[in-house]
Order: structure tokens, then sequence, then C-alpha cells
């Protein structure tokens, strides 16, 4: 069966020496792509910043040098120390009938381990703030854009305000009726790409607005972002708006679940975090009664947040992008 095959590469890869040579050369090839996208490169210098100090300052690639020093012998002794029963969840979605799952995982996985197996949940870390201050990156690339990204620490995914953030940040830059979109992109012309988003991972969440835009155009495209801020902090979003990012986040769930793919990603993740099966009628519920006034003090407290970090890619450093923020 499939089970079995999985099984088997899970537990008992070879990690053959002349084919780990050729996998690396992919890997490489992939690390020379990442550079030569020019929002990924303010990505990783913005994370670098607000994560110094710990492993998601990292690119999670690597580098080529870290990249060609790995041997078969460093993958056996991660595979050994890492795939344990308290590490592994197998999801299965579909047309499986979970006593039918429950047999192969008996058959193919338990016998490798000894114990009970129970997912690992992540551990409970208060890390709104990260040690940061408010601070300019520099990328030279050669381009005549400018690529632009701001980011700010927030919640983690697991807080009670997440949905109201990922709300938010859909009607600040997220969406094709965003305020961000309908103003920099299609009334004034000012960008060409411009997004909002919110993302956690387990040590802090982050909140972040990225665009590309000729050289000419950077400072107005700032100055823009900045005005559209204050417009929030000042009113705050509409009830339309509010009704209407509701409408497509719940249809997106919806649809998600539809995805056996993203379904098994969602019902991991919600396991590791909260230890419990993801329900969607619940996430659907929680969405239709929050409040206008809930999301937009949500969203009023990552804007406020006195630290952040601004990636400014160019071919050269003539934007004090940091005045233009004050």
């Amino acid at each position: 069966s499939f089970v079995e095959v999985l099984s088997d590469c899970f537990f008992n890869g070879i990690f053959d020496e002349k084919e780990m040579e050729t996998e690396k050369g992919v890997v490489c090839s992939e690390i020379d792509r990442y550079e030569d996208d020019f929002s990924n490169c303010c990505s990783e210098a913005a994370q670098k910043e607000l994560f110094a100090g710990t492993n998601f300052a990292h690119p999670i690639l690597g580098t080529k040098k870290s990249v060609n020093s790995i041997t078969a012998d460093d993958l056996r002794f991660y595979r050994t120390f890492n795939n344990k029963a308290s590490n592994v969840i197998v999801a299965f979605s579909g047309g499986v009938e979970p006593a039918f799952a429950e047999k192969l995982i008996e058959k193919y996985f338990l016998p490798y381990y000894s114990g009970e197996a129970k997912p690992t949940t992540y551990i409970e870390n208060d890390a709104e703030k990260l040690n940061i201050l408010n601070k300019k990156v520099f990328v030279k690339k050669d381009t005549k854009q400018v690529y632009f990204l701001f980011s700010t620490p927030t919640i983690r995914v697991e807080h009670p305000d997440f949905k109201k953030l990922k709300l938010a940040s859909a009607m600040f830059g997220g969406l094709l009726s965003s305020r961000l979109f309908s103003r920099l992109r299609e009334k004034e012309g000012l960008v060409y790409e411009i997004y909002s988003s919110v993302f956690s991972n387990a040590i802090s969440g982050v909140f972040e607005t990225y665009f590309a835009c000729l050289r000419e155009n950077a400072e107005k495209a700032i100055l823009a972002f900045k005005d559209e801020v204050s417009k929030i902090l000042n009113e705050g979003f509409s009830d339309d708006e509010i009704e209407l990012a509701k409408h497509l986040f719940i249809r997106n769930l919806i649809l998600n679940d539809d995805d056996l793919r993203i379904r098994q990603s969602i019902l991991v993740a919600n396991l590791l975090r909260e230890g419990k099966i993801y329900d969607l009628e619940k996430d659907v519920a929680e969405i239709e009664n929050l409040s206008a006034q809930e999301i937009n003090n949500a969203f009023v407290k990552v804007l406020t947040n006195d630290q952040f970090v601004v990636s400014y890619l160019s071919n050269k450093d003539d934007v004090d992008v940091l005045n233009l923020l004050k």
C-alpha cells in the first residue's frame, strides 16, 4: 500500500551519497532562484532582524555552504533524533474509514516506536514584542525598481485575536478591494505589486506590508502607505468592508476544507498548536460573530507597535524610509 511505501521511506531511507550530491545541486539552484526573487530577499532580510538570535533568523533553505556540508550520517542522526512518536502526526483525509486508518498506523508506524504516541504541542511563549528597534535594512540588488517590506511583530496564531488580524490585514492590503490595492495600485498607479499579510511561527506573529514600484514612485508610495495607516487609526474599517472580508474569509475556509491536501495541513497544524482536531463550523461561527470594534481594536494594536523593521531593496540607498514613516 501507499502507507507501507511511505513508512519505508520515512524510517528506512538509505541516503545514498551520490544521490545526495545531485539533490544538493537542486537545493543550491533553489537558493539561486530565491536570491532572484526580490520579495523573498526583503522578507529574509526583515526576519533576520526580527528574529535575531533565534533559528527563525536563518533562511529555511540554508546557504550553499551549509547545504554542501551535510553528510549522509548527518541525515541519519537527524532522523533518529527527530522521528520520535512525540514528533510525528500522520493525517488521513478523503474516503478513508478511521478504523482502517488506525490499522495502517498500527501496522506500518507504531512498530518503530515504544510507548504511547502523543503529539507535541507548542510551548507557550509570550513573544508579542521582540527585542528590536525601528530599523531599516538596505538590500542592494541590480534593479531599476524599488522593493519595500514593512514588518512588525504581533500575536501568534493561538491568540484569540489572530483571526481579527487576518481579517484586518485582508482589508488593509490582502484583497483586490483592499485599501492599499485600491489606492496605490488602481487609483494612483504608484505600485505594480502590493499586499499585506499576517503569519505566525513558534516565537511570534508578524504583520507585514510589501510593495514593488518604480524608483520615482517610492517616496509617494511610502507616504501613501503611511496615510492609509493614519486613516485606519482615526476611522477604522467600515461595516461594509468588514462584512465583505468576513464573506471572503469564510468562503476560503470552506474551499480549503474541500481540498484534501490543504485540509490535511490544517488538521496537523491545529493538532500541534491546540492538541485537538480542527472544527470548521466553530471557526466559521467565530468569524461571523466578530464585531467591527473588535477587529479595528486588534489592528490598531499592531499599527501602533513601536517596533518594526523595513526592508528596502534597490540598486542604491537613496530614500530615507524611517524619516518618511515618522
